[in-house]
């Protein structure tokens, strides 16, 4: 649990300047800017965890890009009451800091990459097209846009949900 507590506050900036006939003038501006006064930061207590993905299906596709995203649920209502308790008491300590508050939860899995990609098999990964050589070579001749749009035209494009139940 991340939370910010912050006021804005008015600066205001004296230029000075001179116009084409010589003249000195004052221009003043006024610019709104977030001043944060305390962060607090406090991890989220629980047991265990277990994973409630449902199963990463890899198509037939020679190439996939596999994008992850990760959320977390309460594995029952004990859970639940303990870690809304948790969030509630964590926003009592911090909310009355000062003007506004900002909390939000960050959340970490061991070993998430959010992008994979993925060949569909060893002989695919090892065609002269697909390696690090010729993306150089076509970039030096200035085709890496041109690979790239390629490159894109071959992936299949899939988005996997990696969540995880919690538990007191």
């Amino acid at each position: 649990m991340i939370g910010i507590s912050y006021h804005y506050e008015t600066r205001t900036h004296y230029e000075t300047y001179r116009d084409s006939k010589g003249n000195t003038h004052t221009r003043t501006r006024h610019e709104r800017v977030q001043v944060v006064t305390h962060r607090a930061q406090e991890p989220i207590r629980f047991s265990t965890f277990q994973d409630v993905s449902q199963p990463l299906v890899l198509l037939q596709y020679k190439i996939m890009k596999i994008y992850l995203e990760k959320s977390f649920c309460y594995g029952d209502q004990k859970t639940a009451n303990a870690i809304e308790g948790q969030i509630y008491m964590f926003k009592s300590i911090n909310r009355p800091r000062d003007l506004y508050f900002s909390f939000y939860i960050n959340y970490d899995i061991a070993g998430f990459v959010p992008h994979l990609l993925s060949f569909k098999d060893k002989q695919t990964q090892e065609e002269c097209w697909f390696n690090l050589g010729c993306f150089t070579a076509l970039s030096i001749f200035g085709l890496s846009t041109c690979y790239l749009l390629w490159f894109e035209k071959q992936c299949h494009n899939q988005t996997h949900m990696i969540k995880k139940s919690l538990l007191i």
